[in-house]
């Protein structure tokens, strides 16, 4: 609006108010309920005050001055102008606003639970019930319904029974009765006034705390001065003759005494005396923030509960750290009179905002929270007593029921980016599950398909990953976490440019009233397009399956879900969005009420759900790491509180810690150098420990500069953040720091706590992980949707929280690697030096584990359990092999090296070596080492278990498979591949391998090497010959199958083609005969034979038969086929006739007559046959998947495989691959494929055979190996 235009309307509003005598409407307050009838009380006052003969920008300035600041926020958010538009516009623009509000079902809801209140009139009752059913729209039956509702309504039991007996009762009828007995029960009053007439209190009781019994002491004899503990009367007397003892206690219902003495009714009503009372003492829950405040004692901030029925203020052990405690003469007492152990008191100066005042503290033993009394809340102007109600709060629960059921899902969906060169990753067996948990892990995806967030998969994929069941504390269901490791790197990340929280938190001030909302698993709500599902397809038993929504393991995830939320609440005023969390604020309540129905309407209209857990109009209220209150801004003690509380050291070793952790942080400021003198005193070799003042005075101010400027930086969201997080014996320490624009790193929070006795049995890895989650969740509101370094000193923790595949780690890790998914953590190793802060606080913790502390270790407590109650093993014998472990004295150095950390350095013992280079794998759970998720056998029971991995005589692979879902030690993997190769029964029915191709080698010279075999055809025996340097056949028909036969034909070849000097054949009678042997002596020729049984051998002659076979089966004419043939080129090129001969045949086809026969060039030649050779080898070996057979020496014994029979082997015989073995019917030959090495009898490990029925205590082996 412009200004001219504003000064108009407001000197128009103002002209229009001077000249009206009528008071104005009063002001609105802001809720549709009551809009119809503020409406027609200003149109009867525009009329009544002639408001409406004035200028419109008079009637709508009055309208909205009347209206007050509501009708500013109103018109924001519908964007209205009001100097451009007329009354009736403006008017109509303010019905649509608040009828979009109007929920009839709310208001009937609301109608319909009205009831009497104490102390309200039967007029005012009837009056509200008329104004809620205006709001209903029941037409014609409002007065039907409102005369029932009176009925069921009225506080008098006995007037309501009135009205449900009269016939044909009518609402008039029902009024007038209901004022009828009103009436009357206010004159009996008058003639007949009640005793003790006292409200019982509302109050509610801490959690765990009985409520207070009404115990009078009742004295038996009359005592002077003295007051009955029933009715309260002088002097004491008998219980008999007491006047309340039929007397009903208005305050607690109970007989006997009067309301006056009910000790019920007073955990409020705190009197100072010698045993002062606390109300709440014991009160171990969560803090109410509406009643806190952070006072600063003696200069330090801390958080204090406000407790005004409480006599004196107490803190606990922690908050008297270093504090000179005076003995305490008073007895203090908690609810029920229960004495408190006081260990002290000690004063302080308590300051809030402007005021401060000195207040004794008394120390209890064990309390957690600190309590602030009556009397000092009263002086410090934290409470006041007010004589008028405020407005009540608005049920927006009740006023958007489908906010807070069930899950939503966003409208717009999300389509998942990778990286141009990313390559997929698919899984293509489903991890195993354990048997107990199938039927939960099915119900789950039953239950998750019902809610829209899978889907099955049935097209191909190109990505599949593998699941993570995780079973639930209570056992009765599980979670189903998918891996997406593999995915997560190649999806591109999309950043959101989020605000700095100092611009967030300027926007807060003078707001007064505060709500918080949570939205229910937001990523979920949040859809993925159909592409994009494709991506998170999963793995599992009963088939895969896709995620629907924005899964919560997807690196993206946070940047998305944190824009969508920015996209939806942009335009709100008073809304501050970090990622699932909500923060509205306003400074009156009547605008608070709008914006958080406006935010509510537009998450309703976006279809997000939010949490029950939302918190609605509050005061005070925890955001971003700070405590925002009508106030402004405060730094939330509980990051420093690590530090205020940090303990002064007790000895020369805790004092070197907190100098180291200073050293780190001096940098910053020059003072700290100076202020660590004194403290540096005790470190001189001649100087005796003595803690004396000048050191407690030096520790305070030094600890003081660490949680202040310049040391403490504020939090920017815009800068990179580190969480330094580390683990002693003792507790968690962890110090959020972030890189300031000079490069330093400042830290913004410091947390520390206690471990669990739990927790301290955890391995060290095992510690360290559970540090970097709990410090992760614990700044949560920091680094939530953005990125940010986790450093840990423990090396192998690095890779079992951000590339190890989730199935491969152990148990507990698992768990907190599935915590940190929500977040985006880049997990680095830096070395101890970098870690000396979060070192000092984790060794000094000052918190015990909250309640959120002790569901995360309950939660990795059950992921444990499990893992050892599904292990495949009976409970004797886990029993067993725990006794075993425990008295091994390798495996009692490994608990060690678990509990107390490893060795820095690679042991020189070799047994030890193995476990180390596996550090990262060790946990121990139910006093049982395990390796992940494998159970570590002990010594004395490995060949047990060998036996039992190789009890089915399965392979090697598969014995290591099996292994590897139950039982792991040193070098397993070996010496199961020892015993299955020396397994006697195994090597009896092991299938061939086939051996690498040997080809045959090309002579230089034709027919200086043949091969000879005989074949038949068509019920004909013939002899083949084939010259391996040309690959020229020559066949002869056979009449007799004898060796005469055979060298005759041979007679005739050799004198066509000359003697060879080479004939390879097989092992045939023909060929071994003294008659054959004789023919080659006199010819002059080599003949060599192939290993019986083994044709392979002569492959040159098989090859030559398989091609003539063809050749003659189908040939009309067995000569031109054979002419053709021998004429045709072989893959060098040359023929078989122009290799062996020098010349080219002549046949059917025309061809033109070289004048000079052409030569081969023999180099050239041979270079290609040894080519074809070589790829031929390769391609046979690749194909095959060949492996070359262990050379056999003298002695060793086989087993023949054609035979059947074992042997020994007596010399290799000089054809490649070719045997002479000793057998019981005598000396054979056999090629190596026929012979398989058996372990002797000293190799050969001891196997047990599969027993019929297995031992219970021992048996074992079924689909998984049963240890």
């Amino acid at each position: 609006m412009a200004s001219s235009d504003m000064e108009t309307s407001v000197a128009g509003e103002a002209s229009v108010l001077r000249h009206t005598h009528l008071p104005l409407p009063r002001q609105f307050e802001g809720t549709s309920e009551l809009w119809p009838r503020w409406r027609a009380r200003f149109q009867r006052y525009r009329l009544c005050s002639g408001l409406s003969d004035k200028p419109n920008s008079g009637q709508v300035g009055t309208l909205l001055y009347t209206m007050g600041d509501v009708a500013d926020d109103i018109l924001a958010v519908i964007k209205l102008d009001e100097t451009s538009c007329t009354f009736d516009e403006v008017m109509a623009a303010l019905d649509g606003y608040f009828n979009s509000r109007k929920n009839t079902i709310f208001a009937r809801a609301k109608f319909n639970r009205r009831v009497q209140q104490p102390g309200e009139s039967v007029d005012a009752f009837i009056q509200d019930l008329h104004r809620l059913a205006d709001e209903c729209s029941y037409s014609t039956l409002k007065n039907e319904l409102i005369r029932d509702r009176i009925v069921v309504g009225v506080r008098d039991d006995d007037l309501s029974k009135v009205l449900q007996a009269k016939q044909d009762l009518d609402l008039g009828e029902a009024i007038r009765l209901s004022r009828q007995a009103e009436a009357r029960t206010e004159s009996q009053n008058l003639l007949r006034p009640k005793v003790d007439l006292i409200q019982k209190s509302g109050g509610r009781r801490p959690q765990n705390q009985r409520p207070s019994q009404p115990r009078p002491q009742p004295p038996q004899t009359a005592v002077p001065g003295k007051k009955c503990g029933y009715c309260g009367r002088t002097p004491v007397h008998k219980k008999e003759a007491c006047p309340a003892r039929t007397a009903t206690c208005h305050n607690c219902n109970k007989k006997g005494h009067y309301s006056s003495v009910c000790r019920s009714s007073k955990v409020r009503e705190v009197q100072v005396q010698d045993e002062p009372f606390l109300g709440s003492v014991h009160h171990v829950g969560a803090v109410d923030t509406c009643w806190t405040a952070v006072i600063y004692v003696n200069g330090r901030p801390s958080t204090f509960k406000l407790d005004t029925g409480a006599a004196v203020s107490v803190v606990g052990e922690s908050s008297a750290a270093g504090k000179e405690l005076q003995p305490c003469d008073k007895v203090l007492k908690g609810p029920g009179d229960t004495p408190l152990h006081v260990l002290g008191l000690f004063h302080a100066q308590l300051q809030y905002k402007e005021r401060e005042i000195q207040e004794p503290l008394y120390v209890i033993k064990g309390q957690q929270h600190s309590l602030l009394s009556g009397s000092a809340c009263s002086r410090l102007g934290l409470v006041a007593r007010l004589h008028s109600l405020t407005p009540g709060k608005a049920d927006f629960k009740s006023e958007f029921p489908g906010l807070f059921k069930g899950l939503g899902r966003l409208k717009d969906s999300y389509a998942i980016k990778l990286r141009p060169d990313a390559q997929p990753v698919s899984i293509y067996t489903a991890r195993k599950i354990a048997h107990p948990l199938m039927g939960k892990v099915k119900a789950e995806i039953d239950h998750m398909l019902a809610d829209g967030v899978i889907s099955p998969v049935e097209e191909p994929t190109d990505w599949c990953s593998g699941i993570v069941v995780v079973p639930k504390a209570d056992n009765s269901s599980v979670r189903i976490c998918v891996d997406l490791t593999a995915l997560n790197k190649a999806v591109l990340r999309e950043v959101h440019p989020l605000k700095s929280v100092d611009e967030d938190l300027a926007r807060l001030a003078g707001s007064t009233i505060f709500t918080k909302l949570d939205a229910r698993s937001g990523f979920w709500q949040m859809p993925l397009d159909p592409q994009s599902r494709l991506l998170t397809t999963f793995l599992t038993p009963f088939g895969r399956f896709c995620m629907n929504t924005l899964p919560f393991g997807i690196s993206s995830a946070p940047e998305i879900f944190q824009r969508r939320m920015s996209e939806i609440l942009h335009d709100i005023e008073g809304v501050i969005c970090h990622m699932d969390d909500i923060l509205v604020h306003a400074p009156t309540q009547t605008l608070h009420d709008v914006r958080v129905r406006a935010v509510l309407q537009r998450l309703q209209e976006a279809g997000l759900t939010l949490n029950e857990k939302c918190e609605f109009s509050r005061t005070s209220i925890r955001f971003l790491g700070h405590i925002i209150d009508d106030q402004g801004v405060h730094a939330d003690p509980a990051k420093l509180e690590a530090v205020i509380n940090f303990p002064a050291p007790a000895n020369i070793t805790e004092l070197q810690r907190f100098l180291g952790m200073i050293n780190q942080l001096a940098k910053f400021t020059p003072e700290l150098a100076t202020q660590t003198e004194p403290l540096r005193q005790l470190l001189k070799r001649d100087s005796l420990w003595s803690w004396g003042h000048q050191q407690e005075e030096s520790f305070q101010k030094i600890k003081k500069n660490l949680t202040s400027t310049p040391i403490l930086a504020h939090y920017c969201m815009g800068r990179s953040s580190i969480i330094a997080a580390d683990a002693s014996n003792a507790g968690l320490g962890a110090v959020l720091l972030q890189i300031q624009p000079d490069g330093s790193r400042r830290p913004v929070s410091y947390i520390s706590r206690s471990l669990t006795p739990a927790e301290k049995n955890y391995a060290v890895i095992e510690k360290e992980a559970l540090a970097a989650t709990w410090a992760s969740e614990r700044f949560s509101e920091y680094i939530l949707g953005c990125s940010y370094k986790i450093e840990t000193d423990h090396k192998p923790l690095v890779p079992l929280l951000t590339t190890k595949e989730l199935h491969k780690i152990p148990p507990r890790i698992q768990r907190f690697r599935l915590r940190l998914m929500r977040f985006n953590p880049e997990v680095v190793h830096v070395s101890g030096k970098q870690q000396v802060t979060a070192d000092a606080l984790s060794r000094a913790p000052i918190g015990e584990p909250s309640d959120a502390d002790i569901a995360l270790v309950d939660d990795a407590a059950v992921m444990a359990q499990n893992t050892v109650d599904f292990l495949p093993a009976s409970p004797h014998k886990l029993q067993d092999i725990r006794a075993q472990q425990q008295a091994d004295p390798e495996l009692i150095e490994i608990f060690n090296f678990c509990q107390r950390g490893w060795p820095a350095f690679m042991p020189q013992n070799p047994l030890l070596q193995q476990y180390w280079v596996n550090q990262r794998h060790f946990t121990i759970v139910d006093e049982i080492l395990l390796f992940d998720d494998r159970i570590v056998i002990p010594t004395n029971m490995r060949m047990e278990m060998l036996n039992k991995l190789h009890e089915s005589h399965l392979g090697i692979t598969k014995c290591r498979a099996l292994a590897q879902t139950s039982v792991w030690w040193p070098n397993i993997s070996a010496q199961i591949e020892d015993m299955v190769r020396k397994c006697t029964v195994c090597a009896k029915l092991r299938p061939t391998t086939k051996e690498p191709l040997l080809p045959s080698s090309f002579p230089e010279h034709p027919w200086s090497r043949v091969a000879m075999d005989l074949f038949d055809l068509h019920g004909k025996t013939y002899l083949l010959l084939v010259d391996y340097h040309s690959r020229w056949p020559e066949i002869r028909l056979l009449d007799h199958l004898t060796s005469a036969a055979i060298i005759v034909r041979l007679k005739s070849i050799f004198a066509t083609h000359g003697i060879p000097e080479v004939v390879m054949s097989d092992n045939g009678p023909q060929f071994a005969s003294a008659e054959f042997q004789k023919f080659t002596r006199e010819f002059g020729f080599t003949h060599t034979t192939s290993s019986p049984r083994y044709p392979q051998a002569n492959g040159e002659a098989e090859r030559a038969v398989q091609t003539v076979k063809n050749l003659l089966r189908k040939a009309t004419d067995p000569y031109v086929a054979l002419l053709m043939y021998r004429a045709t080129p072989l893959q060098n090129g040359l023929a078989p006739s122009e290799l062996l001969m020098g010349r080219r045949l002549k046949t059917k086809l025309p061809f033109v007559q070289r004048a000079q026969p052409q030569k081969p060039d023999f180099p050239l030649l041979i270079q290609k046959e040894f080519r074809y050779r070589e790829n031929q080898r390769q391609n046979y070996n690749l194909r095959h998947a060949v492996r070359e057979a262990p050379e056999l020496q003298h002695g060793d014994p086989v087993f023949v495989k054609d035979l059947r029979r074992p042997g020994s082997v007596i010399k290799k015989y000089h054809n490649p691959r070719s045997y002479i073995v000793h057998t019981e019917q005598g000396t054979i030959r056999r090629n190596r494929t026929h012979l398989v090495a058996t372990p002797t009898p000293d190799q050969s490990p001891p196997v047990r055979s599969v027993p019929n029925a297995p031992d219970s205590s021992s048996a074992l082996l079924c689909t998984t190996m049963m240890i």
